[in-house]
Parts: C-alpha cells; sequence; structure tokens
C-alpha cells in the first residue's frame, strides 16, 4: 500500500476525498477528509477542482471507481486457470454477451474458484467513458493509480478482515440507487445495481424517525432475492450464513436495517468501515467525517492487496488481441526477408547470445529463490516472490503480518521465558525464527536441564514439536551447550 493514497469517491450528488496515510510502523491514519456538493459548486469539474485545492489530496496518490450502473457484469467459467490464457479467451468469451463491440470496451476480471477449470467474475466498462473520468482528473492535475468500481474496495477491504469461512453482502444504499456485492472466502464473487434508494432528504427522515421508501422496497427484496437465488444456481453460494452489511445513506435509517434484517431472515449491520478496521482519524478531519457516508472514499484510499478492479491500466480487448498477432506475423515476414537480403546472421547470432544469457540468468535467479524459499512450488517472478517472502519475514518477525494465527517472534520468546523452570540454571546465546521453525542455542548446568526444558517447552500450546538438535558438555565449567528446534503451531 502506498504511504498517502487519496481515495476520491465520485457520485451523482457530491465529490469526497479521504487521505489515508501509512506510516513506518504499518499503522493507518485519515489525515483530512473532505466533501463537495456538485450542485452547489457549479459542476463535477468545480467539485473536484476544489477537493483538490488542498496541498495534502493533492500531492497523494490518487484511487477513484466508476459507478458501478455504467459496468456490465458475467460470469463464466473457462477451460483452464493459467492468467495469461484466460486474458487472451475472455474477449472472445465475453463477445456474444454483450450489446456494444467488445472493442470499444476495456475488460478486467477476478478468478472466483480455480481448479482445473476458472470461474471467472468480469467487468467491462465503455473505454469512452474510463477515459472521459481519467482525462476530468488529470484536467485538475491529478493522475489516477487506480480506477476501481464503487463498493468493491468496501467489500474487499472487509473480506480481508474477515476469516476466509465468512460470507457477506455490502449493500450501499445511495440516494436514487444501490449497490450490492457478494463476496465469500476473502473472492469478490458478483456485483448488482438496482433501482432503489433513500431519497434526496433521507438524512432528515433519518433523524426525524420516519422510514425510507416503500413503494420500492417490494421490488428490491425481490430482485435481491433473485440474485440469491441466480448465485445458488451457479453453485457460487457454498457458505451460509449471509451476513449484510449496509453502508451509504441508507445505513442512517434504523428502519431499514430491521426491515431488511425481517425480510431477508439474516444479519444486517450499519457497517462502519472506520470502526472495523480501527483506524484513527486526526482531530482536523472530524469536522468532514461521516463514517456511512464516506465510506467508500475510506476504502478507496485502504484499497488492499485483495482490491477489486483497475480500468485505469488494465486493457482487454478482442481486437487489439487480433490485430496485434496480424501484426506480429506482418513484421515478422518483413523482418525475415529483410535478414536474409542482408545476409543477417550476425543479428541473428547476437540476439541468441543475449537470449542464451538472459535464460542463463534467470536460472540463476530461480535458483537462488528456490534455496531461499523451498517451500515455493510454482515460480512465476522470482525478484517480486522474494520481495514478497522478506516483507513477510520482516512483518512476522516484528509480530505485525496480517495472519494473525501464526506465531510470533515476540510469542515465541514470550513462552520459552515463561515455560523455562525457574530452578533451571539456562543461558540462551542464539535465537533463529523464520515463521514456522524456531531455533535457539543456548547452555545448561547438565544433560537433566537440557531435557527439563525440553520437557516444558512441550507443555505450550503455540509450539507443534520440540526437539533437541545436539548437546556437548563443555571442558570447563561442567556445562553442556545445546541446539534446539521448535516448529510453531
Amino acid at each position: 500500500m502506498f504511504f498517502n493514497v487519496t481515495g476520491l469517491d465520485i457520485d451523482a450528488r457530491s465529490v469526497r476525498a479521504v487521505l489515508v496515510t501509512l506510516d513506518l510502523r504499518g499503522k493507518e491514519r485519515v489525515k483530512a477528509a473532505a466533501g463537495i456538493d456538485i450542485s452547489e459548486a457549479g459542476g463535477l469539474g468545480e467539485a473536484i477542482r476544489r477537493i483538490f485545492e488542498n496541498k495534502a489530496f493533492r500531492q497523494a496518490t490518487c484511487i477513484s471507481a466508476i459507478s458501478a450502473e455504467d459496468v456490465s457484469f458475467r460470469n463464466l467459467t473457462l477451460p483452464f486457470t493459467d492468467e495469461k490464457k484466460i486474458r487472451q479467451a475472455l474477449p472472445y468469451a465475453l463477445e456474444p454477451m454483450l450489446q456494444t463491440p467488445i472493442e470499444d470496451g476495456i475488460i478486467d476480471f477476478k478468478v472466483v474458484h480455480a481448479r482445473d477449470k476458472a470461474e471467472i467474475f468480469a467487468a467491462v466498462v465503455s473505454r469512452e467513458l474510463v477515459r472521459e473520468r481519467l482525462g476530468m482528473l488529470a484536467g485538475n492535475g491529478q493522475a489516477v493509480a487506480v480506477l476501481d468500481i464503487e463498493t468493491v474496495p468496501v467489500a474487499a477491504v472487509l473480506a480481508a478482515r474477515c476469516s476466509p469461512s465468512d460470507a457477506g453482502v455490502v449493500i450501499d444504499v445511495g440516494e436514487r440507487k444501490t449497490v450490492a456485492v457478494w463476496f465469500s472466502s476473502k473472492k469478490i464473487l458478483h456485483v448488482r445495481c438496482f433501482a432503489f434508494g433513500c431519497g434526496a432528504d433521507s438524512e432528515t427522515r433519518a433523524d426525524s424517525g420516519i422510514s425510507g421508501p416503500s413503494d420500492d422496497f417490494p421490488r428490491f427484496l425481490s430482485d435481491l432475492n433473485r440474485t440469491f437465488a441466480y448465485l445458488d444456481w451457479q453453485g457460487l453460494v457454498a457458505i451460509q450464513p449471509w451476513k449484510i452489511y449496509l453502508t451509504g445513506q441508507g445505513a442512517l435509517d434504523a428502519s431499514l436495517c430491521d426491515r431488511l434484517s425481517q425480510s431477508l431472515n439474516m444479519t444486517v449491520e450499519p457497517l462502519n468501515l472506520f470502526a472495523v478496521a480501527g483506524i484513527e482519524v486526526d482531530a482536523g478531519a472530524m469536522h468532514d467525517w461521516n463514517p456511512f457516508l464516506m465510506t467508500r472514499a475510506l476504502a478507496l484510499a485502504m484499497r488492499s492487496s485483495l482490491g477489486g478492479f483497475n480500468f485505469g491500466r488494465r486493457e482487454i480487448t478482442g481486437q487489439a488481441d487480433l490485430s496485434f498477432s496480424r501484426k506480429q506475423i506482418r513484421t515478422a515476414a518483413m523482418l525475415a526477408a529483410l535478414i536474409l537480403a542482408l545476409g543477417g546472421i550476425n543479428v541473428w547470432l547476437d540476439y541468441r547470445y543475449d537470449a542464451l544469457r538472459l535464460e542463463a540468468l534467470k536460472s540463476q535467479v530461480k535458483a537462488v529463490f528456490r534455496a531461499y524459499a523451498p517451500e515455493v512450488t510454482r515460480i512465476v517472478d522470482p525478484v517480486q516472490q522474494m520481495h514478497a517472502k522478506i516483507d513477510e519475514a520482516r512483518k512476522i518477525s516484528l509480530g505485525t503480518g496480517v495472519d494473525q494465527s501464526r506465531t510470533t517472534a515476540l510469542d515465541t520468546l514470550r513462552e520459552i521465558s515463561s515455560l523455562t523452570p525457574p530452578s533451571t540454571d539456562f543461558l540462551m546465546t542464539s535465537f533463529d525464527y523464520n515463521g514456522g521453525t524456531a531455533v535457539i542455542k543456548g547452555e545448561a548446568e547438565d544433560f537433566n536441564a537440557v531435557e527439563q526444558i525440553k520437557s516444558e517447552l512441550s507443555k505450550s500450546k503455540y509450539f507443534k514439536t520440540v526437539a533437541v538438535g545436539s548437546s556437548n558438555a563443555l571442558k570447563e565449567g561442567g556445562k553442556v551447550i545445546f541446539s534446539m528446534r521448535i516448529n510453531l503451531k
């Protein structure tokens, strides 16, 4: 994640921004927040300009999103799991399902399940719409690093903080529409936009105790139930029960939460992402802070590696793939004729030498990676994977890893200290921790003391096995030096 990120949320009524900073300890904090009414500002462009008048927003990396109603979503299955093949085949598979030419759209996708075949959740958006949005932001001097889909980052951030067995639906109720995002096993399963909203005066009605619109609610409820049935038919709903998280303007209406819970017979709770993530908010940002209305902007600024979609950089089109292949063939033919005409054998030899040298370097890199990470069986990008392993090891050693179920270095040292018998003369001289195992070296008064230490450490709820590696008596002093390997749970 970036050190300073501005999450920019744009809807039909307002532009909201949240600035999140990440310090060296990995602690996230909201440094600034702002909301601009588009009509009061005189238009969308002017509202965006006023947001980025704040130097803090302007100097941070910007992540934004497009409306879910401008995106076509499709669930489909492909008979292979290789990502490169999926990217090549996806335009052809999607083309019969779309009403517009595939070359006019940008495609991004998520793999929901991948074993012998890949179950894909794909999203298609107009290329012209993406260019218009990026151009509007660029016109205000702001380049966008990621262009996602509204509400999807909310579900992604929430899913990243849930257990793998949790299944949920984020329902984002706005003024005139509702976006629902299904997630399970930390993956985005489905997104759907509904023609149901709270209306422009939702905040006023919520304060007075008046319930939300009733005319559209039965239709919304029916469409929501049909979507659950569709996911069940697709085999995507494998985990029950579902939990519904309500956010947006709808979360300000307490009666809507009760009606959804009673109608669906599911647990429904307002989603305060600020509280769920445990993020601190600077006092200067509190006057513009509403935990429900700022949810989407906050999630964009917190956009995790699980992430969502990115139409800002990822373009997959059927026409591009076909034209590129034909261009390759024509270029190869022209180069072959030119090489033969000019006697370009030396050029080919130079190319061959470079290719062999490149392969040798790749083999060396893979060999180094295998030596330091023998447990990794699938090597795709060894340099990037090594960076990831180093980051993971650093987080684990500091006890700051995301997976809090793993025993940290601090847990291990604390457990050794608490379980070692106080009467035992034990001096630890070395401690080596790599996340899955810990190796300690030390001195004890005799061999019986070593066995007693091993016996006591074996009682730990954090240690799977404890084994003495070697032990030798010192010539002077009568003490015993030993090593002990601990496999962690």
